[in-house]
């Protein structure tokens, strides 16, 4: 291979994993401005309220899940241990009822691990590599297919993992959703 082509090709290649470095900045930041709190004020009869979050409760139960039901108050009930916390407050007397639904820490488990895969794994390793295969095997051209592959193949193994940290969010965060569905003035698609 020339030297010419040598260099096209790493240009080419790390042009490409800078593309998708970009892509799971692009995929960190809308996990970072996702809405993490949903508060509603409804007119439901706090037994109503009560019956729904032990529904919810036992359902997490019956799965699997770490579901917590507490009572911090004689007439506000928390549920937590699931992808969000819930927590109810009754308002004068059974009048209506405020619900806040918090995905916080959700939000905040993923947003720190795509900041450490892509700001502190990926793009120094890219840059590395990068950096290695261009003072080292690009004056010996006889290596450079074989470095390249081998570039390559670092570069995707440490770019795969968020992906799949923004796929699992996605997942979380659905299935929160549809746990909320119960409560259609929670659910994602009605304006706050």
């Amino acid at each position: 291979m020339e030297r010419n082509t040598a260099q096209f090709v790493l240009t080419a290649g790390f042009t490409l994993e800078s593309f998708f470095w970009v892509l799971a900045i692009i995929c960190h930041c809308r996990i970072r401005a996702t809405p993490r709190r949903r508060q509603r004020i409804i007119n439901l009869p706090h037994e109503a309220v009560n019956a729904q979050v032990n529904m919810w409760t036992t359902a997490m139960e019956d799965a699997g899940a770490r579901a917590d039901a507490s009572r911090k108050e004689p007439h506000a009930y928390t549920l937590s241990g699931v992808a969000f916390t819930l927590t109810t407050h009754d308002r004068q007397a059974g009048q209506s009822v405020r619900m806040e639904a918090d995905f916080s820490p959700l939000v905040r488990r993923y947003d720190r691990l795509l900041g450490l895969l892509n700001v502190y794994l990926a793009a120094p390793t890219i840059m590395i590599l990068s950096l290695v295969l261009c003072l080292s095997v690009l004056p010996v051209e006889s290596n450079v297919p074989r470095a390249y592959a081998f570039h390559i193949f670092h570069a995707v193994h440490v770019l795969w993992p968020s992906f799949i940290a923004v796929a699992l969010f996605r997942r979380h965060m659905s299935r929160a959703c549809n746990i909320l569905e119960g409560l259609p003035e929670l659910s994602p698609g009605n304006p706050e």
